[in-house]
């Protein structure tokens, strides 16, 4: 070991004493700082990830250069030979220039560390950097750099010339970097498919340093670097041992063609073994969380729950997808390791055989081909049946070398227990991946218990009125209108089918005018649009409240419609709904003024009021539009709402934190504005619109939309209310309820869960992902409201002046190469001098002598 540190000293100051070394290193800092900076303040996020992805791209440059004078130099001069009579072995020498290269390399990515600091002081308060990320990443990068130095060292010792070590080195780092690269990888898996997969998952570095740049380290990737980097070491060292031996060149060349495919079928196998993985991620997003855990807790290793993973075959999958089936074990084996009562079975379903079977059972249906009985009868079946239960495949885009393609695969999950409950997951994509824990967890807890939730919806039915014009032409015509007179429409139908689906709830539907205590056994309370419900219906919740049960309350303070105007002009009027829920609300500590939110950024919505007429454009400051930041996400209520949020003639949901708090409740915002909104009372019954309405106003924000009170209520009182004045009289109630714990989730506008509104697509839907989650976590089990989406947080930089972005720009771009400036030229001066001291010293030598 003694010589191989010998070694290392001599080359490593050699890269240290050389000029160059230092303009290699500062070009390296700036290049990846700077291209690093466009990221960092286009995305706002104070995230490294797109660093390490450039420095995976431009390491595959810098190495090169740092490793071709390692072997090539001394074979060009006089001291390649000089090493070889040193009487020490050749693993020494090589490990020698190994650790001396990657020495000087980490001396480089040294430069970088400004930019964590930087990120730490730019942050938002409480969101910070992920440091673990950033070192798995680190750590990934440098492993990375052992992979490339060996690999350099190699080709080095194979090439008699630097420049062709270089040239050699840099073709072969970036094509084993080009080989798992999403789109080159799709080009090659078009044309040769078991080669390309074989390639980028055995060869390619680039997917398990996509790993660790993610925060996971897995051990399985570290002894895919490690092989690697051992073997090229290896065929390094083999060729010095044999250099003076009869038949060292062919020895050397069988080596190297046993010792690659021998490396790559191992470093390809490591992740099947499975190792245990790391981490690193605050939110710890790829780890079962302790809430999955309780539920997963409660199966009974008698009765188990059967997982049945239906997945298209590796070589039918479009490239994107090559790995969701090896992602979605892995996830499901964590699940198993927390319940003996799970168990796992693969089935793998061609989609193309069941397509062409689709095609032929339509076409025997029309008489265009006879009915053949052959092998695939059986097989026909079961995947018709399948289908009927909901597992059907579905086209997904594929790039391939002629361009983009469809491909249609299978990917679903389903989940039984015992021989009649089953559930489905339909769809299983990359990026559904964040919410499977929080989609199997529910289903396993409506699986493992026999109680089918009960919901109840209390929503008020509107009296449908008639143009009197019309009824009395309908009168003429001799049609009972009295039926008509007495129509009530729903406007909240849609709630219960969604709920209803799979019987997975059964839903109460509720009015507001009837007189009738809350029926027993209710898990969940909706309550939608309520407009000044009476005493004994807020008695009633409140009673349900205390006794630990869940309400979500939306509610509308405001319609915005449009007016004809004179000479056929379209005017818009702002109605204010008067609804009373501040009545149920403010003995804990909440209320929706009467008020509407308005946004310094409007989003203009287009209206088709008559088919004659073009639509009509309104731009008014009450209809925004909202990111996906603004959803807090500590909670499994915001799982699977992505937005954005459309917002119209929403009110905020205002809380008395002083108040709350001395009743021990909890509050969570869960959908927030930005700081430039601001709130203004809703004008009275006004036509035209106030015209000062669309004027900006100071920002008040961030205003809550949607909050979630959780907690002990406090008790409703014991003089229960009666229904009406003319009611008749009621047996006593209670005199004391049990106390339990409670959820209520307010939300400040009840359209978007009407019909036409909670089914659609984009912005307007989030409601019904919303409710869903809201259902799901309340009637099911409370450790369920504690499953969060398993995605990375967002971590926004905190607002700064241009003066000081420019001053952080100098930092992460220029500060670490001025520093290696200084160093270098310290350096540089250090060694003049002592060379003049040595030539003074020789001089006086040699006159003494004389």
């Amino acid at each position: 070991m003694s010589h191989a540190l010998t070694i290392f000293r001599r080359e490593l100051g050699a890269y240290f004493n050389a000029p160059m070394a230092y303009v290699v290193a500062i070009a390296y800092v700036i290049l990846n700082s700077s291209l690093y900076v466009l990221d960092l303040w286009a995305v706002g996020q104070v995230s490294m990830r797109s660093f390490f992805d450039w420095v995976s791209w431009t390491a595959c440059f810098v190495i090169p250069a740092i490793t071709m004078r390692s072997w090539a130099e001394d074979k060009k001069g006089a001291t390649y030979e000089l090493l070889l009579t040193f009487p020490m072995r050749a693993i020494d020498l090589v490990l020698g220039k190994f650790f001396a290269a990657l020495v000087f390399f980490l001396f480089c990515l040294a430069g970088s560390l400004v930019i964590p600091v930087c990120l730490a002081t730019l942050s938002t308060e409480g969101l910070g950097p992920e440091w673990g990320v950033i070192f798995a990443a680190y750590f990934g990068t440098v492993l990375a750099a052992c992979l490339l130095i060996s690999l350099g060292l190699f080709i080095s010792g194979l090439c008699r010339d630097q420049i062709e070590a270089f040239i050699v080195t840099l073709v072969v780092a970036v094509g084993l970097k080009l080989i798992g690269f999403g789109p080159v990888a799709s080009q090659i898996e078009s044309v040769f498919p078991v080669i390309g997969n074989f390639l980028r998952e055995s060869v390619s570095y680039s997917m398990p340093l996509g790993r660790f740049a993610r925060g996971i380290i897995d051990f399985g990737d570290i002894l895919f670097f490690v092989t690697w980097t051992a073997v090229f070491l290896f065929l390094n060292g083999l060729g010095l041992e044999g250099r003076m031996k009869k038949g060292a060149r062919q020895l050397h060349a069988g080596a190297i063609a046993l010792a690659l495919p021998v490396a790559a079928l191992l470093a390809g196998l490591w992740l099947d073994f499975g190792l245990p993985r790391l981490d690193m991620t605050s939110d710890k997003i790829y780890t079962v969380s302790n809430a999955a855990k309780e539920v997963l807790g409660t199966i009974p290793e008698e009765k188990p729950v059967r997982l049945k993973l239906y997945v298209s075959p590796r070589d039918e999958m479009p490239t994107s997808l090559r790995d969701l089936e090896r992602d979605v074990v892995e996830k499901l084996e964590a699940f198993q390791r927390q319940a003996d009562g799970l168990e796992l079975d693969i089935v793998h379903l061609h989609a193309d055989d069941a397509i062409l079977r689709s095609i032929e059972s339509r076409a025997q249906a029309f008489g265009g081909l006879d009915e053949e009985e052959d092998e695939d009868d059986e097989r026909g079946k079961v995947e018709q049946q399948l289908g009927q239960e909901g597992i059907v495949p579905f086209r997904v885009a594929s790039g391939g070398i002629t361009g983009s393609e469809v491909k249609v695969i299978y990917a679903a999950l389903s989940l039984t227990h015992g021989a009649a409950k089953k559930e489905i997951i339909p769809q299983l994509t990359p990026g559904s991946l964040s919410s499977l824990e929080q989609d199997l967890v529910t289903r396993v807890y409506r699986l493992v218990n026999d109680k089918r939730p009960v919901i109840g919806l209390l929503a008020p039915l509107q009296q449908v009125n008639i143009d009197p014009n019309q009824l009395g032409l309908f009168q003429q015509l001799g049609i009972d209108v009295s039926s008509m007179m007495n129509q009530q429409r729903d406007d909240y139908r849609v709630i219960p089918a969604i709920l209803s689906q799979n019987d997975q709830y059964e839903v109460q539907r509720l009015n507001p005018t009837d007189q009738a205590p809350l029926p027993e056994g209710l898990d969940a309370l909706i309550v939608m649009q309520p407009e000044n419900l009476s005493d004994r219906w807020n008695w009633e919740i409140s009673r349900f409240l205390h006794e630990g049960g869940s309400v979500l309350v939306a509610a509308q303070v405001l319609q915005s419609r449009p007016q004809p105007g004179p000479g056929g002009s379209i005017g818009w009027q702002v109605v204010p709904v008067e609804t009373g829920i501040n009545t149920l609300l403010e003995p804990y500590g909440l209320a929706i003024p009467n008020e509407m939110i308005l946004a310094e950024e409007s989003l203009p919505l287009q209206f088709q009021v008559s088919p004659f007429q073009p639509p009509v454009t309104v731009d008014f400051r009450w209809n925004f539009q909202l990111d996906a930041s603004a959803l807090d996400q500590s909670t499994a209520l915001g799982n699977g709402i992505s937005g954005p949020f459309i917002m119209q003639g929403v009110a905020p949901v205002k809380a008395d934190s002083t108040k709350v708090s001395g009743l021990g409740l909890e509050v969570v915002e869960l959908l927030s504005t930005p700081e430039t909104s601001w709130t203004r009372e809703v004008p009275q019954p006004n036509f035209p619109i106030p015209p000062d309405l669309n004027d900006p106003q100071p920002g008040e924000g961030p205003l809550s939309m949607v909050s979630l009170v959780r907690g002990q209520f406090p008790t409703p009182g014991v003089d229960r209310p009666p229904w009406s004045d003319n009611a008749p009289p009621e047996e006593p109630g209670p005199t004391s309820f049990e106390a339990g714990d409670g959820n209520l989730l307010v939300v400040g506008t009840a359209a978007p869960f009407r019909d036409d509104l909670i089914s659609g697509r984009g912005g307007v839907a989030w409601t019904g992902q919303l409710m869903k989650n809201a259902v799901d976590a309340f009637a099911l089990d409370d450790a369920l409201l504690r499953l969060t989406l398993k995605s990375p947080r967002s971590r926004p930089i905190k607002d700064i002046s241009r003066g000081t972005v420019v001053f952080y720009q100098f930092l992460i771009i220029g500060l670490a190469p001025l520093i290696f400036l200084v160093l270098g030229v310290f350096r540089l001066l250090r060694r003049r001098k002592i060379q003049e001291r040595e030539y003074s010293a020789e001089s006086e030598l040699a006159g003494a002598s004389a």
